[in-house]
C-alpha cells in the first residue's frame, strides 16, 4: 500500500504483506480491523459490513445490494444466480462433462443425487453426519458444498451412494465449481478411496483433490472472474486444508497428470508429492513468477 519495509509483524492478506495502519478501506478512506476486512479481485481492500461499500460476494468486483435472502450481491450476478431444477440440470451437465473428459466416467448415474438447501438446512446436514464433531465444536462451519456418502450391504453386494447439499442462491460459477468439488469427494467415496487417505484433523488431501474439480471449472471458464478466481480461491488462499492442500495436490497433478494421478487413487498408492518440499517450492515460484 505505501511501498515501505516493515519492520514488525506484517498482516498478511492474499500473499501481500501489510503494515496494519495500512488496512485502510478503499471506499471511506478509514482504516480496517483485520477480522472486518474484504479483500477485492482488483487488490482493493473494503470493510466487510453494511455500513460502508459491501462487495458483490459473487464477482468480488462490484458494489453489491444485500438481497432478501441475506446474500450480497451486484445486479449482474443476482441475474446469474442458480435456484430451478432447469438451472441445476444445465450445470450438473456441464460439470459431468467436464470431469468425464479428465477420466471420471462414473459420476452420471442415479446414486449421486443433489439437493440445494438454505444455510440452515446446511447446518442441520452437517450436525447430523457430523454428530461427534459437532458435540466437540460449538459451531459448524457453513460451506457452500456438503457431500454424504452411505453404504449398503457388504463385500461384493455392497452399494454406495451419494448426496450432495450446495447453498442456495450462488452464482453460476460459484454452483458450478462447488459441484465439481463435491462430485470429487463422491467419487472419492464411491471408490474406497476417501476413507484411505482421510486422517482425523488432517482433511488437507481430500480437500485439497476436491479442490482440483473447482479449478478445473474456473480454468473451463476462460474469463477474468475464472482466472481471478484460480488466484484469489485456490492459489492464494490462506487456508491448510482448501489452500494449502490445494497446492500440494496441484504438485501431484503437475507431476504426474489425471491418468497416472486417478490410477494412483484407486490403487490407494503412495502420493510422496503431496509432502515434496522441493516439488512444492518450485510450484509455488512458478505460480508467483
Amino acid at each position: 500500500y505505501c511501498k515501505d519495509s516493515i519492520s514488525e509483524k506484517p498482516y498478511s492478506v492474499y500473499g501481500r504483506n501489510y503494515h496494519k495502519s495500512c488496512l485502510i478501506c478503499h471506499h471511506c478512506n478509514e482504516s480496517i480491523e483485520e477480522d472486518f476486512l474484504r479483500y477485492s479481485f482488483d487488490e482493493h481492500m473494503y470493510h466487510a459490513n453494511n455500513s460502508c461499500n459491501q462487495l458483490c460476494m459473487s464477482c468480488h468486483l462490484r458494489k453489491g445490494i444485500e438481497y432478501s435472502n441475506g446474500m450480497i450481491q451486484c445486479e449482474e450476478c443476482h441475474d446469474k444466480i442458480v435456484q430451478t431444477p432447469e438451472d441445476i440440470l444445465i450445470h450438473k451437465t456441464y460439470v459431468l462433462e467436464l470431469l468425464s473428459s479428465y477420466g471420471f466416467n462414473d459420476l452420471s448415474g442415479p446414486n449421486i443425487s443433489i439437493e440445494i438447501v438454505n444455510y440452515s438446512q446446511m447446518i442441520k446436514v452437517k450436525k447430523k453426519r457430523l454428530f461427534f464433531i459437532s458435540r466437540l465444536f460449538k459451531d459448524v462451519e457453513v460451506t457452500k458444498g456438503f457431500a454424504v456418502h452411505n453404504k449398503k450391504g457388504i463385500g461384493k453386494n455392497k452399494k454406495h451412494s451419494c448426496k450432495i447439499y450446495i447453498v442456495d442462491n450462488l452464482h453460476e460459477l460459484d454452483f458450478r465449481s462447488t459441484l465439481a468439488h463435491e462430485y470429487l469427494h463422491a467419487w472419492m467415496m464411491v471408490n474406497d478411496v476417501y476413507s484411505h487417505y482421510w486422517k482425523f484433523n488432517d482433511l488437507s488431501m481430500t480437500e485439497g483433490f476436491a479442490q482440483l474439480g473447482s479449478y478445473l471449472v474456473f480454468t473451463d471458464e476462460g474469463s477474468l472472474l475464472g482466472k481471478k478466481k484460480i488466484e484469489f480461491d485456490l492459489d492464494l488462499y490462506d487456508e491448510i486444508n482448501y489452500g494449502e492442500g490445494y497446492r500440494k495436490m496441484k504438485v501431484c497433478l503437475d507431476y504426474y497428470g489425471w491418468d497416472r494421478l486417478i490410477e494412483k487413487l484407486l490403487n490407494k498408492k503412495d502420493l510422496s508429492c503431496f509432502d515434496d518440499k522441493n516439488l512444492l517450492y518450485l510450484n509455488m515460484n512458478k505460480i508467483n513468477n
